[in-house]
């Protein structure tokens, strides 16, 4: 959600709570939060409305990076034995070495993750109010 969505999200009455998950880590679908929002909205449906939902997705900004480096493996003739436990690697624990690597440069992918997180904090509070949880 951009900055300008979160701010015309003008509802009249202030949400109760802020439920935000996160992920960047690994392959995962963008939409990996819908599970969870569902099941908590039927689980306690007297709080449907008073729920803000957000997420956080960010595997994006590392995944072409690591797409290309795992292009670039794929003429080893050794690598065919090995692959399971290479992609492990290289998709589950990359991306945290991705985004450290380097995150004082401007844009670097620490920086756009963290703005990521800073819109959804500030579309939480801006959600919930002051005298949200």
């Amino acid at each position: 959600m951009t900055y300008k969505e979160c701010c015309s999200e003008n509802a009249t009455e202030k949400k109760k709570i802020a439920f935000i998950t996160i992920h960047g880590m690994g392959r995962t679908d963008r939409h990996y939060h819908r599970t969870i929002e569902s099941a908590l909205q039927a689980r306690l449906p007297e709080l449907r409305n008073a729920i803000h939902f957000g997420s956080i997705y960010y595997q994006d900004i590392l995944q072409e990076p690591e797409d290309r480096m795992w292009r670039g493996t794929m003429g080893s003739l050794w690598c065919n034995v090995w692959n399971p436990i290479r992609k492990f690697l290289l998709f589950g624990f990359g991306d945290a070495a991705g985004l450290e690597a380097g995150k004082d440069r401007n844009n670097s992918p620490y920086e756009q993750a963290q703005a990521r997180i800073a819109r959804a904090m500030f579309c939480a509070m801006n959600a919930v109010g002051k005298d949200g949880c």
